[in-house]
C-alpha cells in the first residue's frame, strides 16, 4: 500500500493544521485505517494528531482487493485533542505558597546601643516581651495536576479515590507525562492526595480522571535553635516550645526553643489504588 500526501496538503486553520492524502491498495477500511494511522506522525509541530483522522472511498473493488482511499489528518494543539487511553498529561506549578515562620535559619547579625549587648533568642523572630510573633514568608510550593484517560472497563474506583483524598502516599509515587516524558517522583512522605475531579468523557466510554497533588520536601538533621531536628517528613508538622532563658551577656530574660516537636497529621494511603 502507499500513502501519497496531497499537494495542496498541510491546510493551516488557527491552531491547527489538516494534511491530505490518498492511499492505495486496499479494499479494506480496517486494514487502510491501520495503516494510515500507522504511516502518520501523532504530533506535528508541537500538535497532536486527532483520535479519528477522516477516511472515505474514493473507488474500491473488493473482488481484486484494491482500492484508493482519500485522508484526512487533523492535529491539534494537546488541549483541544481528545486522548487516547492510558495517555497521562502533568500541569505543575510552584507559585503562590505561605508561611508563618518563628525561627529563623540563622541569625546574620545582632545589634544593641553602646555599651549594651543585643540578646540571643536563639534564632526566635518577633519576640515582643511575652510571645515570639513570627513572620509571614513566601514558601516554596509544588503543586501539580495529573490526568489520565482510562478505558471504561478500566476506570479506578471512586471509593478508592475519596479514601485517599487529603492522604500522605505511604510509599514513593512516581508519574510520568506519556507526551513530554517528564517525570515526577516523590519519596514517602512528600506527596499530599488533595483530591480528584472527572474530566473529558469519551465517546467510547473512556473518561479523563484529573488528580490534585501538592508536595512538600522530608528533611533531615536540621537546627531549631540549639536543637537539632534529626527528620521531619514532608507533611509532618514541626511546631516550637519556647520558655524563658537568662541571657548572660545581655542580661537578660528571653525566650528560647526548648522543644522542636514533629506531629503526624494526615493519614498515610497506598497511591496504587489511583491507577497511575
Amino acid at each position: 500500500m502507499q500513502l501519497l500526501e496531497h499537494v495542496e496538503s498541510r491546510e493551516y486553520a488557527g491552531d491547527s493544521v489538516t494534511l491530505h492524502y490518498t492511499l492505495r491498495g486496499t479494499s479494506s477500511d480496517s486494514l487502510a485505517w491501520t495503516t494510515l494511522l500507522a504511516s502518520t506522525a501523532t504530533s506535528y509541530n508541537g500538535m497532536l494528531r486527532e483520535k479519528r483522522p477522516g477516511m472515505k472511498p474514493i473507488w474500491v473493488d473488493t473482488v481484486a482487493g484494491d482500492g484508493d482511499w482519500e485522508c484526512t489528518v487533523r492535529y491539534c494543539l494537546p488541549d483541544k485533542v481528545e486522548s487516547e487511553v492510558g495517555t497521562v498529561r502533568i500541569q505543575w506549578s510552584t507559585k503562590g505558597g505561605s508561611q508563618h515562620v518563628t525561627q529563623s535559619i540563622s541569625t546574620i547579625a545582632r545589634y544593641a546601643p553602646a555599651g549594651k549587648t543585643a540578646t540571643d533568642h536563639k534564632g526566635a523572630i518577633g519576640y515582643n516581651g511575652e510571645n515570639v510573633e513570627g513572620v509571614d514568608l513566601p514558601a516554596p510550593v509544588f503543586n501539580f495536576q495529573v490526568t489520565k484517560r482510562f478505558a471504561s472497563t478500566g476506570l479506578p474506583s471512586l471509593g478508592t479515590i475519596y479514601s485517599l483524598t487529603a492522604k500522605v502516599n505511604a510509599a514513593q509515587f512516581s508519574v510520568t507525562d506519556t507526551v513530554t516524558g517528564q517525570t515526577i517522583t516523590l519519596n514517602a512522605g512528600e506527596c499530599l492526595f488533595e483530591g480528584a475531579e472527572s474530566g473529558q468523557a469519551g465517546e467510547d466510554g473512556s473518561m479523563d480522571y484529573v488528580y490534585s497533588f501538592s508536595a512538600s520536601p522530608n528533611k533531615t538533621n536540621f537546627a531549631v535553635g540549639d536543637i537539632t531536628v534529626a527528620a521531619k517528613k514532608g507533611w509532618e508538622y514541626l511546631w516550637v516550645e519556647y520558655a524563658d532563658a537568662e541571657d548572660s551577656a545581655a542580661k537578660r530574660i528571653c525566650k528560647r526553643p526548648i522543644g522542636a516537636h514533629v506531629e503526624k497529621v494526615f493519614e498515610t494511603g497506598n497511591f496504587a489504588g489511583l491507577g497511575l
